[in-house]
């Protein structure tokens, strides 16, 4: 038995994300099938969390942050029997599972304690509980969850290739719009799953909520626009991944997203003008001949509504590792 997981350890080394790649597409299989065959959900649920967690045990960090990658835009998928999202559940098995491996290795002085890190950990951990309610207990969890998983991939960072994550990420996305459309088309009566609003004019995918994806399109928009004027991808890769993003976004109806579009055009074309004068002029003309006919309906102190809120400035911060190319 010993030898068997060995060789299946040494698999996985050898084949870094042949399994990752596979559990995204089984998962994403099995939950197209519920909706043709009826098969039950939760039976599915149990079987690929322990397959889920089972990869934990053997993969290695960047392994298993990829598939997590894959799987944030499917949140919406929802587990009827905790009563909480998909990414959320799997979320909190990474962090269960990596924290003990992350103890184990401190023991046996293979891993060191980031100190600063840890510190700053434990004070936002803390901090949350200032002014906690019961009734937001379930929130507190969720946000310490994901400190966790901030601090593991600050200590298991030589284990992360940063240009997978991206594929998983960028490939997840995708991938929930798919899903998440043909969904849309199968019935009426599952138009919910995909949709937001008693109209259903708010294309969700799989997300679980329309800013949801509307800020993940934002990121794939950031993560695209970085990594050409890095020149790690051409022309002819970029407008085509550029355009599916953008139209994704569009379906959300979210005018946070036009704004961080309009945002990111602007510092686009400002990087190109700077290092490339005459291509720069040639997009600068390029974006001004799009008729840009925008109602974005900004509320007004007379209609005594509240300004934009602060997720808006969230948003906007997504725009800034453009800068880091200064």
């Amino acid at each position: 038995m010993l030898t068997k997981l060995k060789q299946f350890k040494d698999f996985l080394n050898t084949n870094k994300y042949i399994i990752p790649s596979l559990t995204c597409v089984f998962f994403v299989i099995l939950y197209i099938l519920q909706f043709v065959s009826g098969l039950c959900f939760d039976i599915i649920f149990g079987f690929l969390v322990l397959s889920f967690a089972l990869l934990c045990s053997f993969a290695s960090f960047g392994q298993i942050l990829a598939v997590l990658l894959f799987f944030i835009s499917l949140n919406g998928i929802h587990i009827k029997v905790f009563d909480i999202g998909w990414y959320n559940f799997i979320t909190f098995i990474f962090v269960s599972v990596f924290g003990i491996r992350y103890c184990v290795e401190l023991t046996k002085g293979s891993k060191q304690i980031k100190l600063f890190p840890i510190i700053m950990t434990i004070i936002l951990i803390f901090y949350g509980l200032n002014g906690l309610v019961v009734e937001n207990i379930l929130y507190w969890v969720n946000d310490s969850i994901l400190l966790l998983v901030a601090y593991l991939t600050f200590a298991y960072k030589s284990e992360i290739k940063v240009s997978t994550l991206i594929k998983y990420l960028l490939t997840g996305l995708i991938v929930s719009s798919i899903v998440g459309g043909l969904i849309l088309c199968w019935s009426e009566e599952m138009r919910k799953i995909s949709t937001f609003g008693s109209d259903g004019i708010r294309f969700m995918a799989l997300a679980g909520n329309p800013n949801t994806l509307q800020v993940l399109c934002v990121i794939a928009l950031s993560i695209l626009i970085t990594i050409y004027c890095l020149g790690k991808i051409n022309l002819v890769l970029f407008v085509p991944l550029f355009s599916l993003y953008f139209v994704i976004g569009l379906t959300t109806k979210s005018k946070a997203f036009m704004i961080c579009v309009v945002i990111l055009a602007l510092i686009f074309i400002i990087y190109q003008i700077k290092t490339n004068r005459k291509r720069g002029l040639k997009i600068f003309e390029l974006f001004e001949s799009v008729p840009w006919y925008i109602d974005l309906e900004f509320p007004t102190r007379e209609a005594n509504v509240p300004p934009l809120a602060p997720p808006l400035t969230l948003e906007l911060l997504y725009t800034t590792p453009i800068w880091l190319l200064e």
